[in-house]
């Protein structure tokens, strides 16, 4: 027999009991004789057996066992003489039988003490396992929610062609979608690039305010194009320490508003609490730029484009298309208005001598003369070519005639030079007016248009009112 197999047999309990009450037996028997033979040495040697039989079993068998046998033992020692040899295996069976039956009910106590373990086992193992599930049901919750705010957000803001407005949703839903305490703001640069303006913020439980807009964090955000996630503001690394002196304790999460081309701003949130953002809020709200850089760039070529639509490009007045639905409003209100058609004198002359561009120039200038004497409330559009019209609201043809002679003379007396040569600008003007009659847009326009003619055969730079 291995040893390995010894040691295993030898740490059976029940083995050892067996052993142990084997030698009981043995001790008993030279008891017994010990006392037959009334021999003093072998009652001595009994003795001696009997205390060193209960000293070893003490370690190794349940005590109450052992007690057992030892109360046993010693009534009979105590009562041997009156006692015969049947009443002391009587009295030793009595206590076997004791023995078995706290043995057996030791064991099924051990055996439903073992299954309440391994049952306390499994229910924790469940309340962990069930726990888990309903952290990560919170956290799929969590994301639906999350996605449910996007396609809202999406939805909501797809439509708005209107900057401000834009940024105003964008800052609530990303307020809803990461959900914390503290205040988040839209920073968009202002037309040179290089300063940022807010415009739009909202507060949420505790936060602090200020003019954020250039401090250490956008400029890094700026600078790297990506989103920085700050523990602690007052002792980060990457903010210089002059900003650093300006910035309150907390932590902060910023994107930049990145689009194909270009930066176009920085979406921020500031906590007072330290270490206040999460790693996975910090790439939420990446995703939230991103959108918001894209609603901010097609608002902006939205507007650029109806602005191209309705400005001249050379002189930034209103287009042709402007002025025609501009005049068509007002009849549909029945508005009083005089329309100026207004003509440049001999504009050929000075393409053909002096080149287009000392044209173009010759156009803005007398455009701008035009907007800057212009009363307050005047529509003025370039009609095309060297043509402008203007519409005055509420004015009588008289007084307009004055206005618009007013104007002639702004632009005859004003300063035009082309290498170092002062070049006289004149125009013609036309006038018309409208009073509520049932003439239309071409009726007015055509009227303007022949007060025009009549002011360049009269000899040009003069005004002519129609029905003159």
């Amino acid at each position: 027999m291995s040893s390995s197999r010894i040691q295993k047999l030898f740490s059976d309990q029940f083995f050892l009991q067996g052993i142990f009450f084997f030698l009981y037996c043995c001790i008993l028997l030279v008891s017994f004789c010990a006392y037959a033979v009334k021999e003093p040495v072998w009652l001595r040697a009994s003795n001696i057996l009997f205390f060193l039989y209960f000293t070893v079993a003490w370690m190794y068998i349940d005590p109450v066992v052992i007690w057992a046998f030892a109360v046993s033992a010693i009534i009979y020692y105590l009562f041997i003489p009156g006692i015969s040899f049947v009443a002391g295996v009587f009295l030793f069976g009595i206590t076997l039988l004791f023995t078995f039956i706290y043995d057996t009910r030791k064991k099924a106590l051990n055996v439903l003490e073992q299954r309440s373990d391994r049952l306390r086992r499994s229910i924790r193992d469940q309340m962990m396992r069930i726990d888990s599930q309903n952290s990560r049901l919170e956290r799929i919750n969590r994301k639906i929610r999350q996605i449910g705010l996007f396609k809202q957000m999406s939805e909501t803001i797809s439509g708005k062609l209107d900057e401000t407005q834009i940024c105003e949703h964008i800052v609530s839903y990303a307020d809803q979608i990461i959900n914390k305490d503290g205040v988040i703001r839209i920073f968009l640069l202002e037309s040179n690039m290089q300063n940022l303006c807010l415009r739009s913020q909202r507060i949420k439980g505790d936060g602090f305010s200020g003019n954020l807009g250039n401090d250490g964090i956008n400029r890094f955000v700026l600078q790297h194009n990506r989103s920085v996630r700050i523990i602690d503001r007052s002792s980060d690394r990457r903010i210089s320490p002059d900003d650093k002196s300006s910035l309150h304790k907390g932590a902060s999460i910023a994107a930049p508003l990145i689009t194909a081309d270009r930066a176009l701003g920085v979406i921020r949130m500031d906590s007072i609490g330290t270490n206040a953002f999460a790693l996975s809020e910090q790439w939420l709200l990446s995703d939230i730029a991103n959108v918001a850089a894209l609603l901010i760039s097609n608002a902006r070529l939205y507007n650029l484009t109806r602005q191209l639509a309705v400005t001249d490009g050379l002189t930034g007045l209103a287009t042709h298309n402007a002025c025609k639905h501009t005049i068509q409003a007002l009849i549909g209100e029945h508005r009083h208005f005089t329309v100026f058609f207004i003509d440049v004198d001999d504009f050929k002359p000075i393409n053909d001598t002096f080149g287009h561009i000392i044209g173009d120039q010759a156009l803005i200038h007398i455009s701008q003369i035009l907007s800057a004497k212009a009363p307050c409330g005047t529509f003025l559009s370039r009609y095309g070519g060297e043509e402008f019209v203007m519409v005055l609201q509420d004015v009588s043809l008289q007084s307009a005639g004055s206005v618009a002679n007013y104007l002639r003379e702004a632009i005859e007396e004003s300063v035009f030079s082309v290498r170092r040569q002062r070049v006289v600008l004149t125009v013609s003007i036309g006038c018309a007016s409208y009073e509520g009659q049932t003439a239309g847009y071409e009726d007015i326009i055509r009227a303007a248009d022949f007060a025009l003619y009549r002011a360049k055969q009269q000899g040009k730079n003069r005004v002519v009112l129609s029905g003159g």
